[in-house]
């Protein structure tokens, strides 16, 4: 993955502080962090610890239940989340970084069944076009930090 100002801008605040992130290992190099902060809110980044390079990011506010959804490896708008035993298809909007990079950008809640289904399993597959991300808690500590987002995301009842 590229390394662009944009996403260093969004992932400064996500990988400059290890002492306020939790780091799990899941495939190859790339990990889940978890962190809360009382300006930022939850979030859980699926990327490569002390770099950049990040391919998805969710964001909610304390308690609110509504998450943004960041997919840095996409191929298009068309996002298709499968978790557990749900798939949803959803549209998200392009945005676009410096040197013609860009991400989607998607909102959904934590009880829309993906969300549900990644709370419950620890993975998430998420298909752009021809690319392809799982992210998979595979470890009592990737497990805990899907667990810790969801929980301080809340539900937004």
């Amino acid at each position: 993955m590229r390394i662009f100002p944009t996403i260093a801008v969004v992932s400064a605040g996500l990988f400059g502080c290890h002492t306020q992130m939790q780091q799990t290992a899941t495939a190859e190099d790339f990990g889940l962090y978890y962190s809360l902060s009382a300006t930022e809110g939850a979030k859980l980044v699926h990327g490569r610890d002390g770099s950049d390079a990040l391919d998805l990011l969710l964001t909610c506010a304390k308690g609110s239940g509504k998450i943004q959804l960041l997919d840095f490896a996409n191929d298009g708008p068309h996002l298709r989340l499968v978790a557990g035993k749900a798939a949803e298809d959803l549209t998200g909007a392009l945005k676009k970084g410096d040197d013609d990079y860009d991400w989607v950008e998607v909102a959904v809640t934590a009880a829309s069944p993906a969300m549900k289904g990644f709370r419950s399993t620890g993975q998430i597959d998420l298909t752009s076009g021809s690319r392809r991300i799982v992210v998979a808690a595979r470890t009592p500590p990737d497990l805990k930090a899907v667990a810790d987002f969801f929980a301080d995301c809340g539900t937004g009842a």
